[in-house]
């Protein structure tokens, strides 16, 4: 048998995964299922549950994390709901540097259940209404709850990376966050949470943009303003990342995503970096302001990176640049 019967065909399609029970209901004994895997017909997603290989390895780490989580839902022998950075994934967030190689789990009533390799099981009481809301059939936390599930098991930039994308993509409104903050606030290895919500901002656009807000707060610089809009009396020339106002800066993050984004019908590349340069140049003529480009590898050296905008800082004001 080197091809799931036409009955596993139809679950496969509909659940991504299937388990060994499965299996066995649709006529597989134990032998034919550990052939399956040897000839590798099946891929293993986790003890007992299985997946067919193009499935597996179009799947990125996002993908194959879900499927992971669809086995665990199909195999809980109880009601469960997904927390954390699978309930980060399942809102479709933003998953720099997350770690994804457990699937993170909540029980009603707080309960934690027996722990399973690759599994994640939080005690935190899943009670109110509210709390839990379904997406493709997976029960999980609310977008407002999983911003502070996420600010407890990772650091403040990555929580802020994923609050500022949930908030942009209106997933949560800042409103909720604040209602729900009294809940979580004697939740364990949640000091960051203050950080969080004094930066976060529904402004900002994308992963990069947070980081260099993180950065800026982190080196002790100016809180900028996001998404300026710069105007040539009633025409909007253009929106800038982040400005300065009061010290003559502005700030771009450039990310290869933005170019991507930006690129028109018709264009290349090199045609949106030009046009790009032009609107800077623009800008920098009307407002008088000086341009601080930032790129993904210069927020790994923070003080580097801090030193450039502190010297177009001192340089705007030695100019008298700066706008009143």
């Amino acid at each position: 048998m080197n091809e799931p019967l036409p009955q596993l065909d139809s679950l496969i399609e509909k659940e991504g995964v299937f388990l060994r029970r499965d299996a066995v209901d649709r006529g597989y004994d134990d032998k034919v299922i550990a052939r399956q895997l040897r000839s590798g017909a099946w891929i293993r997603v986790r003890h007992g549950a299985y997946t067919l290989p193009p499935i597996w390895d179009a799947a990125d780490r996002r993908e194959r994390h879900l499927l992971t989580a669809r086995a665990v839902h199909r195999a809980a022998e109880s009601d469960i709901a997904f927390s954390h950075t699978t309930s980060v994934l399942l809102h479709g967030g933003a998953t720099w540097d997350l770690p994804l190689a457990d699937v993170h789990v909540v029980r009603a009533g707080g309960r934690s259940g027996r722990a399973t390799a690759g599994v994640r099981r939080h005690r935190a009481a899943v009670e109110e209404e509210g709390d839990l809301v379904v997406t493709d059939g997976l029960p999980h936390t609310s977008g407002a709850r999983t911003v502070f599930e996420i600010i407890s098991v990772v650091g403040a930039e990555r929580a802020l990376a994923v609050t500022n994308d949930l908030l942009h993509r209106k997933v949560v409104l800042m409103a909720d966050i604040k209602e729900y903050e009294p809940r979580a606030r004697h939740w364990p290895h949640t000091l960051g949470a203050e950080v969080v919500l004094r930066l976060a901002d529904p402004r900002i656009e994308t992963v990069g943009e947070s980081r260099t807000l993180y950065l800026m707060f982190r080196e002790g610089l100016p809180h900028p303003v996001p998404q300026f809009e710069v105007y040539d009396g009633a025409h909007l020339v253009g929106r800038v990342d982040f400005a300065l106002p009061e010290h003559g800066v502005f700030i771009e993050f450039d990310g290869k995503a933005k170019y991507t984004t930006l690129r028109r019908a018709g264009e290349s590349l090199d045609d949106v970096v030009l046009r790009e340069k032009h609107r800077q140049e623009l800008i920098a003529n009307l407002t008088g302001w000086e341009c601080i480009r930032i790129t993904w590898a210069e927020l790994s050296t923070p003080g580097v990176t801090a030193a450039r905008i502190r010297a177009a800082i001192d340089r705007q004001r030695r100019r008298g640049r700066a706008a009143a």
